[in-house]
């Protein structure tokens, strides 16, 4: 792992959209107002086409480049349920996807805005578009009786999307786009992980809450003329591109682009989401890299997947899996439990310290007809957050030589 003084890259970051700028669209676009949160129905979309601002792969996959949309029409209003309602009038729009905290933040904010100016006579238009995989929940806490209208882009594709992303709309028309970015970094981590792109994956394994990661994705141009990259997108504005764009890559010849990643202070999840680079070849039209992380979960169980073949019914099989955590903090294993027929070895109900690794050996026994198995084997911890860690066991039963089967 490389050490670079961050100092010496230059960046290119697009800024969080200012609170005098969401202020702004809203008084700007008051306008009569609706009550409680709105649901349209679907209806038939075309066959998507590229158009400015917007990519499509394979028929089906969907890039958008919310910042290339000003001037011209709304680029989705054929791909949502309801878009019409866009066509007329002025509106405020919020493009968000579902398990992302800046998204939740953005539509906390607006609704308390549109409150506070439904409270000074002044209404507002707001439409909010959800990217699938949609919320089992539907509407977002936030927004409920918000009197948002809330649409869904189609789900017959997959989109990739920059969220949250703020538009001003006047009968259509896009006047303005804001994609927020992380703010308020207080300095940069220095270790970069070097990633080819042929990999097409960088996982930082464990991170905490509000800390700052670097990775230098290398691209490599697959065409026999020049390629220039002239923009990389992400989706969540955790990860922030520093590499100014665009770059000129020569055939078979190298770019480098460096990505910071700095997840929220609130944001406990496994994370996981793509970055796309826009190049200006016919093929490829994008080159995909992805990111993944494990933010403020201490505790791991490894191997997540355990596949021990074929076992002789009556036999046993031993499986050894390891708990480590990498978090600040120590634990206790209270129990073990399974779907399966096992059995543990050893005392569980003991202290993991922080950095420590406690081995768990479980014995698997074959046993009822021959065919195929699979179930879970789970260590019960005292961890608010992970109170339960999961290994998948899957294993084929088959009969005994001999006994006619």
């Amino acid at each position: 792992m490389a050490h670079v003084p961050i100092r010496r890259v230059r960046r290119n970051r697009k800024r969080r959209a200012p609170r005098w700028l969401w202020w702004g669209v809203l008084l700007a676009l008051a306008a009569a107002g609706v009550g409680g949160v709105l649901m349209l129905t679907s209806r038939p979309e075309p066959a998507p086409g590229d158009a400015d601002g917007v990519t499509v792969m394979d028929g089906n996959n969907i890039v958008l480049e919310p910042d290339r949309w000003p001037g011209k029409p709304l680029p989705l209003l054929e791909y949502l349920d309801g878009g019409d309602a866009l066509r007329e009038g002025a509106w405020t729009v919020l493009l968000y996807h579902e398990n992302c905290p800046h998204c939740s933040e953005a539509i906390t904010r607006l609704a308390e805005q549109t409150r506070r100016l439904a409270e000074r006579n002044l209404r507002t238009r707001v439409a909010m578009i959800e990217s699938p995989p949609y919320a089992q929940a539907g509407v977002p806490p936030a927004a409920k009786g918000a009197g948002f209208l809330h649409l869904r882009l189609s789900d017959r594709y997959t989109w990739f999307v920059p969220t949250p992303t703020l538009l001003r709309l006047e009968a259509g028309k896009v006047l303005t786009a804001e994609i927020e970015s992380a703010e308020g970094v207080r300095g940069d981590a220095t270790d970069i992980a070097t990633v080819p792109v042929a990999h097409g994956l960088h996982d930082f394994g464990y991170v905490n809450p509000d800390t700052r990661h670097l990775v230098l994705f290398e691209i490599t141009n697959p065409a026999a003329r020049r390629m220039t990259i002239r923009n990389v997108l992400v989706e969540c504005p955790c990860l922030t591109v520093l590499t100014r764009m665009p770059l000129t890559v020569e055939p078979a010849g190298k770019a480098s682009v460096l990505m910071r990643f700095h997840p929220a202070v609130n944001q406990i999840e496994r994370y996981g989401e793509r970055v796309m680079a826009m190049t200006d070849l016919d093929e490829p039209k994008t080159i995909a890299m992805h990111v993944k992380a494990r933010i403020g979960l201490d505790l791991e169980l490894l191997p997540r997947r355990v596949d021990l073949g074929r076992l002789v019914v009556g036999s046993r099989r031993d499986v050894r899996l390891e708990l480590i955590n990498d978090g600040r903090g120590g634990h206790t294993l209270r129990y073990f439990s399974a779907s399966l027929k096992a059995v543990a070895g050893g005392r569980l109900d003991r202290r993991i310290d922080p950095g420590g690794r406690v081995p768990i050996q479980i014995t698997i026994e074959a046993t009822g007809a021959p065919g195929r198995r699979k179930g879970v084997v789970q260590v019960h911890t005292d961890s608010p957050l992970q109170p339960t860690l999961t290994t998948v066991v899957s294993y084929e039963v088959v009969a005994a030589s001999g006994d006619g089967s």
